[in-house]
């Protein structure tokens, strides 16, 4: 729990313990928690796909860049999705293995968009003979926002980010380099001051 992972962070930031991929780790203790309070015959389908498919490829994806709280969250959402398809499934009286398109569709319009998260679910058990193969329709391409800040208001936040000294310093720079370059959150936490270049007071 939340408690567990701050004492963690505190003896590892005072040396007591190894630094580790932290949100890759809490992935595989977080997952038996979660099958623990499914039913068997659903934890025997979902453990190998979480395994062998979800976590595999996020100990992949850590090799090549750093694994962040948000790829958790997706690799989370994966095994969440499928976990939820097998009990709306069998709430229906429907079997995975002779499950038609018409099915699945009407999974993904009775609920919420995340539902298409069932996409990796679906192909790894078709890869195995468990289920058919069947479609989930791609997202569409990412719209614009509803409300896009003016030129001026976005150099009002900038102005403050500069110069507001009761905001904290992390928060100024976090702020300026989204105002500026539009960059996520995700990736600005990530950033280290070995990074920056100065030169000739251009940083």
């Amino acid at each position: 729990d939340r408690s567990l992972h701050i004492v963690r962070q505190i003896l590892v930031h005072t040396g007591v313990l190894p630094q580790r991929k932290e949100y890759l780790e809490r992935l595989g203790p977080w997952l038996e928690e979660r099958l623990a309070s499914v039913p068997g015959r659903h934890a025997q389908l979902i453990r190998p796909f979480a395994h062998w498919l979800v976590l595999r490829r996020a100990r992949k994806a850590s090799e090549r860049h750093p694994y962040t709280h948000g790829a958790a969250a997706a690799a989370r959402n994966r095994i969440t999705s499928a976990i939820a398809f097998l009990s709306w499934l069998e709430a229906r009286n429907l079997d995975l293995a002779t499950l038609s398109q018409g099915d699945l569709d009407r999974w993904l319009v009775s609920g919420e968009p995340h539902r298409r998260e069932i996409r990796s679910f679906l192909a790894w058990a078709a890869s195995r003979r468990l289920a058919p193969a069947l479609t989930v329709p791609q997202r569409s391409s990412r719209q614009m926002p509803a409300g896009m800040q003016s030129e001026e208001d976005l150099g009002q936040q900038l102005q403050r980010c500069l110069t507001d000294t009761v905001l904290p310093a992390d928060v100024r720079a976090a702020g300026a380099i989204v105002t500026l370059f539009g960059l996520p959150l995700s990736k600005i936490v990530q950033l280290t001051a070995e990074q920056l270049t100065d030169r000739d007071r251009d940083v």
